[in-house]
């Protein structure tokens, strides 16, 4: 650039230039140090994203997923990456990710604790990995820390040794720390899902499919294998009397502390299933009541109340059954749904038509002189016939005789002299 500097005394101009800085060439919107006589194309390591499990407890373990980038990226052919399995200059080496507690949701403003490490493997040039670690957190809670029913937050540092030879340092450290609720050390369990005919009548033979979430901090073999039952019950409350149509014993369901997302939604509204799910499928088939209807079918988790759960410390157990649905008689005459049916042959899974009815066969045809008796049903031909059958009784005349030629119906040519002859004389005057 040039300016211009008014002088004293003669009042003429000096000009001065300024060099432009030198500047990393801009590709796609990212500065990358191109090929040049003074350099190369090196990494560039960030953390693009990073979640937790939602809830955890001191003393327990968390689970974290980081999605770790490349951004490096070689501008021209390297002249000595050109054989197969050759590294690119911008390729980055194994790293690892140092896990922090901190007490505020960005940890260069507040107090951090190293809880662990998580392995991140070779990076190659302009690729994403998603890596996924556990975690402990401190037994109790450290001195200006929060407790029991706040917020925790999480930090990560990629690559604090610097064994990477990186382009920009500056987005190793992921600032806006992932948060979690602080809970008690125990499991929550509760039924999300319980898979049955949209009709339930008494009698029916169904195979039910049952999915329980534990959304605690801890998981449950640490105290006892976890029951689960469908009952059958009068009202939506489990009590003696009630019957038990089947039941599931699950060794161990995984805590939400174990299940890192980024936008927790409860229930069973996703479309795979977290690892904090247990899904349970019937082997056999179960029937329900032919009698007492109207009456509830439900799901009952942990009946005997051997788990020690999160819910239950404030109100205790609660004998309601989850997923309850209502089995009652429609009055229609209605075939019960749901009910088992034989096994369709390997060569014919979807049968058609179905339970082998026929379709477009009769017993022959019937004398048409011969009144059915009465009652007796009149048996008709057969409607599905080929083309061929259709055209030809389309085209098949009965009653109607001989037909005469077209010939025969017009008058017989007459010769043309005779014509012209005829014509000259009508013409002549009388």
């Amino acid at each position: 650039m040039t300016e211009r500097h008014p002088r004293r005394g003669n009042g003429t101009t000096r000009t001065r230039r300024r060099p432009a800085p030198i500047t990393p060439e801009a590709l796609e919107g990212r500065h990358l140090l191109a090929y040049t006589p003074l350099g190369f194309s090196i990494p560039d390591l960030a953390i693009l994203n990073a979640y937790t499990g939602p809830v955890a407890a001191y003393g327990g373990e968390i689970a974290v997923t980081v999605d770790v980038s490349n951004l490096g990226q070689s501008s021209i052919p390297e002249p000595l990456a050109q054989f197969p399995g050759q590294a690119s200059a911008a390729d980055a080496g194994p790293s690892e990710i140092e896990v922090y507690y901190t007490n505020q949701a960005h940890s260069p403003f507040g107090d951090r604790i190293l809880l662990g490490t998580i392995s991140v493997p070779a990076v190659p040039q302009n690729r994403l990995v998603q890596v996924t670690g556990v975690v402990s957190l401190p037994e109790e809670p450290p001195a200006g820390y929060p407790g029991v029913g706040s917020n925790g937050f999480i930090t990560l540092e990629l690559d604090p040794d610097r064994d990477v030879r990186d382009l920009d340092r500056t987005n190793n450290v992921f600032r806006p720390a992932a948060s979690f609720l602080l809970v008690p050390d125990l499991p929550d369990l509760q039924a999300i899902a319980l898979g049955l005919p949209p009709v339930l009548n008494p009698g029916d033979t169904i195979v039910p499919q049952v999915k329980v979430a534990n959304y605690g901090a801890a998981p449950t073999i640490d105290q006892a294998p976890v029951v689960v039952q469908v009952v059958a019950s009068l009202d939506e409350a489990f009590g003696p009397g009630d019957i038990v149509l089947g039941t599931f014993t699950v060794g161990n369901i995984l805590p939400l502390s174990f299940a890192p997302t980024e936008r927790f939604v409860p229930g069973d509204q996703t479309l795979l299933d977290r690892p904090n799910v247990a899904v349970l499928d019937a082997m056999q088939p179960v029937t329900l009541p032919e009698t007492g209807a109207p009456y509830f079918v439900g799901v009952v988790v942990d009946p005997q109340d051997e788990i020690r759960e999160i819910s239950e410390l404030d109100r205790g157990p609660d004998p309601t059954l989850e997923l309850a649905r209502l089995v009652d008689d429609s009055g229609l005459g209605l075939p019960p749904a749901g009910v088992i049916g034989p096994a369709a042959e390997a060569d014919r899974p979807f049968p058609y038509p179905p339970f082998d009815t026929p379709t477009g066969t009769s017993e022959g045809p019937v004398d048409p002189g011969t009144p059915p008796s009465p009652g007796e049903p009149v048996p008709r031909p057969a409607r599905r016939r080929v083309f061929a059958e259709r055209l030809a009784a389309r085209l098949q005349l009965q009653d109607r005789g001989p037909i005469a030629p077209m010939a025969g119906l017009r008058a017989r040519p007459v010769e043309l002299a005779q014509r012209l002859a005829a014509l000259r004389a009508a013409r002549r005057p009388g």
